[in-house]
């Protein structure tokens, strides 16, 4: 398991006896790890990006993208390709992390998505949405699709087919679109709330979509026309949520807060936990392995966890 704490600070921990077997400290930001070759991807501050190779840790290539802060990396599916936004900048590499192709954006990045099969890349900024096509053409990009904002775009999430795209705005707007989203008819009206809808995140495959406001949770139930007009309230945390997380296939919710709390929940049956855990710490980061098996947790004092999770009737 590869971690990335708040300092910068990158390690790999052994699965089966969770001790380090190495450490580097880059001062990166972001991290992503390709699912078909043991290659990590890091950005930095200064616009660095890093290759390593996930055994051990060792540079396998660099690439100064710009002199922006790398906030965003994903790798497509295939792991043929690499995109990382360095503030307004998309850049495409290759699985050596060479150069393919780059667009500017008018404003910062706020997300990467890409589609299951690697053939399409989408973007959001605080203006539109941009999708792109035909990635492994080296040179200058050009979106295929451009869906100008009406309003700014804040938080983003993909549910699990990768047929709708969630999006909140500041003003406390939650739009859902479903593909292909360049048609009008295909944008769905917004639901409008209180505040802003922050920590997007589907689950019970990509059925039920949860957003965090303060210290409470919302869950969404995704129609044909668009979302639920009245969600399910979670109510099981007191401290500001802070990260989201919902199964890639499995029905589970795990939320977490300022304050260490981690509740999980099976939003499609119960309003209230159905497990709680304390930390004693604020928790930064939560992620499901990919068989939705075990739960990884990262706190800002620096404590990594990782939780097995098993359903029983």
């Amino acid at each position: 398991m590869l971690v990335l704490t708040m300092s910068g600070r990158l390690l790999r921990l052994s699965a089966a006896t969770g001790f380090q077997d190495w450490t580097r400290t880059d001062g990166a930001l972001s991290l992503a790890l390709c699912p078909t070759a043991p290659i990590v991807a890091t950005g930095s501050p200064d616009g660095q990006l890093t290759l390593r190779n996930a055994y051990t840790g060792k540079v396998a290539g660099r690439q100064l993208l710009g002199q922006g802060w790398i906030e965003q990396l994903s790798w497509s599916p295939n792991g043929r390709i690499l995109a990382a936004a360095c503030n307004s900048t998309l850049h495409l590499l290759d699985a050596l992390g060479l150069p393919l192709g780059y667009y500017q954006h008018s404003t910062t990045i706020t997300s990467l998505h890409w589609q299951a099969d690697s053939r399409q890349l989408t973007t959001t900024s605080a203006n539109a949405i941009r999708q792109f096509h035909g990635l492994e053409a080296a040179g200058v990009l050009e979106p295929h699709h451009v869906i100008p904002g009406e309003f700014p775009l804040g938080d983003a999430a993909w549910n699990a087919p990768a047929s709708r795209l969630a999006t909140s705005t500041p003003d406390g707007r939650l739009v859902c679109w479903r593909l292909p989203a360049d048609r009008p008819s295909n944008r769905q009206p917004p639901r409008r709330l209180s505040g802003p809808a922050r920590h997007l995140s589907w689950c019970s495959g990509g059925r039920l979509l949860a957003s965090a406001h303060g210290s409470q949770v919302l869950v969404w139930p995704a129609t044909p026309t668009g979302l639920g007009a009245q969600p399910l309230r979670l109510a099981g945390h007191e401290a500001a949520v802070r990260a989201l997380a919902g199964q890639h296939q499995g029905p589970l919710l795990a939320s977490a807060d300022v304050a260490g709390r981690l509740a999980l929940w099976h939003p499609g049956q119960h309003p209230h936990p159905v497990a709680i855990c304390n930390f004693g710490s604020a928790i930064s980061a939560i992620q499901w392995m990919p068989n939705d098996c075990c739960l990884a947790i990262s706190t800002v004092g620096g404590r990594v966890a990782v939780l097995s999770v098993s359903m029983s009737e």
